[in-house]
């Protein structure tokens, strides 16, 4: 018989990363022995599921970080026998069914990292890297150097080789990483790389009214690190008057929303697209005609913010994302 897994599944940018760094530090039960897997936001309850096909479940712990997934992801690995710990910020993650899945979240601002040091704590060498990642993350401070360094560095060298250099550390290691930090590393290469972005957005734009008839800015761009920055700015200087922005990749058939914090609710505008995130930053995938490219993205729009505003009857939601696939993250 197969050996119960101590498992773990996180999402694959900073907030996730110091979210695995965190708990494979912690002492059990909430230590991780059998590795962490990182995957992108917005995985479907199909995808998350085939990653445990061949794993034993019965006896075995998986942990969840930052993915804002779904009953649809975790109630199956339930059945089958798995135990599920998830440590999220995600809205979506406090209509799990507590009966059956063991949840550590926060809405008020927390980033996951945050909500993992609650629970297991944070070592002092690593407190100044979590509280930059997790004021990025929440949109408290999106300009700051340390979480610009995170994001870039996992962006170079790849979300597992960051969590290795950061598990073990040493008060050496910790200090070189910082020294790295405020020597400015990667920082001009992340800088040029936001540039490029930013310019190509201002280059590629399209304007549209949404159900509710705001002002909404469509911008095709591949989905990654970056985005939060890129649309901070082309609200603040370039479309003061808009309400916010969707960034869409017509590859993968990905949205990433963002808005002023205090503003439009994106996060529930993503659940009506089959999604989720938070009130300023939110993601889903859905099924788009490339042939077509701007026609289906308006008309997705308009009608998932009609449902959000509650103007369409109950029924209105699945109509809202025709063409929507079930994920979570943001």
């Amino acid at each position: 018989m197969d050996e119960p897994l101590a498992l773990c599944v996180s999402h694959s940018d900073a907030d996730g990363v110091l979210s695995a760094v965190l708990l494979s530090n912690a002492s059990p039960p909430f230590a991780l022995t059998s590795g962490v897997r990182f995957v992108e936001a917005g995985i479907t309850p199909a995808e998350f599921l085939a990653l445990f096909m061949d794993q034993p479940g019965p006896g075995s712990t998986l942990t969840i970080l930052d993915l804002g997934l779904t009953a649809q992801h975790l109630v199956p690995l339930v059945e089958a026998g798995w135990r599920i710990k998830v440590f999220d910020h995600h809205p979506q993650t406090r209509d799990l069914p507590a009966e059956r899945i063991e949840v550590h979240w926060e809405e008020d601002g927390r980033a996951a990292c945050e909500v993992v040091s609650f629970t297991v704590g944070c070592p002092p060498g690593l407190e100044q890297i979590m509280t930059a990642v997790a004021a990025h993350d929440t949109g408290r401070d999106l300009g700051n150097p340390i979480a610009a360094y995170v994001g870039a560095l996992i962006k170079g060298v790849g979300p597992r080789a960051v969590l290795e250099r950061l598990v073990c550390f040493s008060n050496e290691g910790v200090d070189e990483f910082r020294f790295a930090v405020e020597a400015g590393l990667y920082r001009e290469h992340a800088r040029a790389r936001e540039e490029a972005a930013f310019d190509a957005a201002c280059l590629s734009f399209m304007t549209t009214s949404d159900g509710q008839g705001r002002m909404v800015v469509i911008v095709p761009s591949e989905i990654g690190a970056g985005i939060s920055l890129i649309g901070k700015r082309l609200l603040d200087e370039v479309f003061p008057h808009a309400a916010y922005v969707v960034f869409v990749d017509f590859n993968t058939a990905q949205f990433s929303l963002r808005s002023r914090p205090g503003g439009v609710d994106v996060g529930e505008i993503a659940r009506r697209l089959g999604g989720g995130g938070h009130p300023a930053a939110s993601g889903a995938r859905v099924i788009l005609d490339p042939d077509e490219q701007f026609k289906p993205v308006f008309a997705l729009l308009v009608k998932a913010t009609l449902a959000a505003a509650g103007d369409g009857d109950n029924q209105a939601a699945p109509a809202a994302a025709k063409g929507a696939t079930d994920c979570g993250g943001a």
